[in-house]
């Protein structure tokens, strides 16, 4: 396939929106207290720096940026809603909100028509928010501006060290408000959400299932013998959602599609409760949804990881999320394909892509008028478990659309549908995919 990128910046997920403010902070952080070294801190060095940093820098010039308490305890939710409350309404800033269970609907619709399908947890950059006791040495906060589309890098750091004051160490000792779960990797269910997770889920998997429907689909329902209560309770509360649409129903009888339901250790006591969509109809394309659980539960079995089990590119999913410009010059441009790239194994994946880019004489997207430039080459290793985001790069491509003089050349790509239809068309574009030792 060949493509010109002619815009800017294109997006094939839309629908993100702008952080409202959330709620006042905990008192630690009340304008009426006098301020700790923390406080001073925070507002004084890091507020102005992060305003300034996210609103010039020509990185984050249009990104969009989610703000995680990644300890989840009261102390850390509380820099984070200062930091929110300082950054929200910046210009050149664009904070992304996450789904809180409050948001989700009350009820399932009763037809998947009137589901809301765009992704509302894409994000660019995450702004982490880490705040630990250290009891008898120092304490610790930590913020780290994290590169999605890099895998999880580390961009820009702040830290402090000193003493919690009294009213900090009681807040470290809370754990953040439940209502922050909302499925994410970086905001996890807990045991008490089943009922928010199974709408959320079936939510997901409803609007996965929308574009294969004509009249109605027949669902089968597999779920694997043994799951811990948490997630059985969660597919089974799912299950029930999904057969509420009209559009669905659970049957045995000549069934649709085959529902898969399987659990994967992601890390520590992080979980992903899966369920797969098989279709009986070649005419069907297959289906998934994923969630995140975050528990300690004893309940919940560590599975021992499984020998290799065939070729890695059959446990590796890489979807194409958007294809971008960005002009360069007076001739130039750089593109950017970004992908979302999953892990479905139970062992570390290495991985490497590369993609043609180029420019198209007379501005022509037909394969006889292309011409190379260069390559962008993409390679990492994947956890067992790991979904990230990541951009693959073509930079210096040719891209002169309106010359005062000379032939018109506009930048754009080769064998995009490598991506677009990875699992048939992926050779174009791999150089390997393979276990990592």
């Amino acid at each position: 396939m060949s493509i010109i990128v002619q815009r800017q910046f294109i997006r094939l997920i839309t629908g993100s929106f702008l952080l409202a403010l959330a709620s006042l902070a905990p008192a630690v952080f009340a304008r009426s207290q006098s301020a700790s070294s923390l406080s001073t801190w925070l507002t004084r060095d890091v507020v102005p720096e992060l305003r300034e940093l996210l609103s010039r820098h020509p990185r984050y010039q249009g990104q969009r940026i989610q703000i995680d308490d990644g300890d989840h305890n009261a102390l850390s939710e509380a820099i984070g809603v200062v930091l929110n409350n300082n950054l929200a309404g910046q210009e050149g800033i664009t904070l992304i909100a996450r789904v809180h269970t409050d948001s989700l609907p009350p009820v399932t619709p009763g037809s998947i028509d009137e589901l809301n399908c765009v992704d509302t947890y894409e994000f660019d950059y995450l702004l982490q928010v880490s705040a630990t006791s250290g009891e008898s040495a120092q304490d610790r906060v930590q913020l780290a501006l994290v590169d999605i589309s890099s895998g999880g890098k580390h961009i820009n750091s702040w830290q402090w060290l000193g003493t919690f004051s009294s009213a900090e160490l009681k807040q470290i000792k809370k754990p953040a408000a439940a209502g922050n779960a909302n499925g994410s990797l970086s905001a996890p269910w807990r045991d008490e959400h089943v009922d928010a997770a199974a709408l959320a889920l079936s939510r997901d998997l409803a609007c996965a299932l929308r574009p294969q429907i004509t009249n109605r689909l027949a669902l089968q329902w597999i779920q694997a013998d043994g799951l811990p209560a948490l997630f059985a309770d969660t597919a089974n509360s799912t299950r029930h959602k999904l057969g509420d649409y009209r559009e669905l129903g659970i049957s045995e009888v000549q069934p649709d599609y085959t529902v898969g339901v399987r659990i994967e250790p992601f890390r520590d006591d992080v979980w992903q409760l899966w369920l797969t969509g098989t279709p009986h109809d070649k005419a069907l394309a297959p289906v998934q949804a994923v969630t995140y659980f975050k528990s300690t539960r004893e309940s919940v079995p560590k599975p021992a990881v499984l020998a290799n089990a065939g070729p890695a590119l059959e446990y590796i999913d890489v979807q194409m999320v958007d294809a971008t410009q960005a002009d360069k010059w007076r001739s130039r441009a750089d593109l950017q394909v970004t992908l979302r790239i999953s892990n479905r194994a139970q062992q570390p994946i290495a991985y490497s892509f590369s993609l043609s880019g180029g420019h198209f004489e007379q501005c022509i997207a037909e394969p006889r008028y292309y011409r190379h430039d260069q390559y962008g080459r993409l390679s990492g290793t994947l956890e067992a478990g790991e979904s990230v985001m990541r951009r693959l790069v073509v930079e210096n491509t040719q891209h002169r659309p309106a010359p005062v003089y000379g032939m018109p050349k506009c930048a754009g790509f080769r064998d995009l549908e490598g991506f677009e239809q990875f699992v048939s068309q992926g050779y174009k574009v791999t150089d390997y995919v393979r276990w990592d030792m």
